[in-house]
């Protein structure tokens, strides 16, 4: 069977049609490069990963543990490091009063597990305060704003530091 010769038109949308995929996957790739250097953004707090070293800490201390669940694969989780743990403002926040620990639930470690199973957690990124015993003071269940954790850490720090009477 002969191959069939196209026409002028059908040649201009040929071409056309393979220069809208060339662009597509030129700016597919750009993308992708740029979210790959967004993730690299310096994590500026010291997360601890081990929660028997980090509630040792908050007891000499006096501070409360501050324990973020979280995924390697969450987008809100990725954009909370990006746009939120990666700023001065709240690493200094965390570092006035709190301990912060990071737990990863992809990792399978009995510690994961017990954790995600103690505070009930379903949902990633999730943020939770906790007293030096573990006992849960607040939690957040979702993304949040720079301007959101400062004043959360604030709110429940001065609640904690608040005479009962």
């Amino acid at each position: 069977m002969p191959a069939k010769v196209l026409g002028k038109s059908e040649k201009q949308r040929f071409r056309q049609g393979l220069w809208f995929v060339v662009a597509l996957v030129a700016a597919l790739s750009t993308l992708a490069w740029l979210g790959q250097r967004r993730a690299t953004a310096i994590d500026r707090v010291n997360w601890l990963s081990d929660y028997d070293q980090a509630a040792a800490l908050a007891a000499d201390s006096d501070r409360l543990l501050l324990i973020d669940f979280t995924e390697p694969h969450c987008q809100a989780c990725r954009m909370m490091d990006l746009n939120v743990f990666s700023r001065q403002t709240v690493a200094d926040s965390i570092e006035a009063g709190y301990v912060p620990i990071r737990v990863n639930l992809s990792d399978d470690s009995s510690q994961s597990l017990v954790m995600a199973q103690r505070y009930r957690i379903w949902a990633v990124p999730t943020l939770i305060i906790t007293d030096r015993h573990g006992r849960q003071i607040d939690r957040i269940e979702g993304g949040i704003s720079e301007k959101q954790m400062i004043d959360w850490l604030r709110s429940v720090r001065l609640t904690k530091d608040r005479p009962t009477t």
